[in-house]
């Protein structure tokens, strides 16, 4: 029989919690001399960072075009099926933003566009999941079940065109933080 292993995922997870208080009380992240405790990739110039980071984006998102395929062996097929459920159509869009962040760390000239990059990857996924939800009137759910949660509040909440036009909003906040652009610029 198999062994319910939630109570002790919840003492590992409470005990990770109570140390990593106790770290920050004891020094606010800094080691017992006071300094700041270094990362292991310090020492690394940012331009690698961002190089090895891109090249890891550039091989997650030809891994999940192959998964579309049923290229990726075994492991792609399983990404592919939970995914095809939670985004739908929208399954597209994850290997579409792998490239786009991708290209940002291969070709902007920032040194620290990390949680930018990041943050405005999930904004676009999600707005634009939601965004195909909302555009949809047939049976097939393509945003999945993410653009449904995103979609049906903002159509119910504030009818077709307002959630749309919430939608659309969202996807373009995400492309300026994505590219650090301003629409003023172009």
């Amino acid at each position: 029989k198999r062994k319910n292993t939630l109570p002790i995922l919840v003492i590992s997870v409470i005990i990770a919690d109570m140390a990593r208080k106790k770290n920050q009380k004891n020094g606010n992240g800094r080691n017992g001399s006071g300094k700041i405790k270094s990362s292991r990739f310090d020492d690394l110039h940012p331009e690698t960072k961002k190089t090895a980071l891109g090249v890891v984006f550039l091989a997650l998102g030809i891994l999940t075009a192959l998964s579309y395929f049923q290229l990726a062996g075994r492991f792609g097929g399983y990404f592919y099926s939970f995914f095809d459920l939670l985004l739908g159509v929208g399954f597209f869009l994850i290997p579409v933003t792998f490239f786009i962040v991708a290209g940002i760390f291969f070709l902007s000239h920032r040194t620290n566009l990390y949680f930018s990059t990041f943050f405005g990857a999930i904004l676009f996924l999600v707005s634009s999941l939601g965004l195909m939800e909302a555009l949809s009137h047939a049976t097939r759910a393509y945003g999945g079940y993410v653009g449904f949660v995103l979609a049906y509040p903002l159509s119910a909440l504030f009818g077709f065109w307002g959630g749309t036009v919430i939608l659309l909003a969202g996807i373009l906040v995400a492309l300026a933080i994505i590219f650090n652009i301003s629409f003023r610029g172009i």
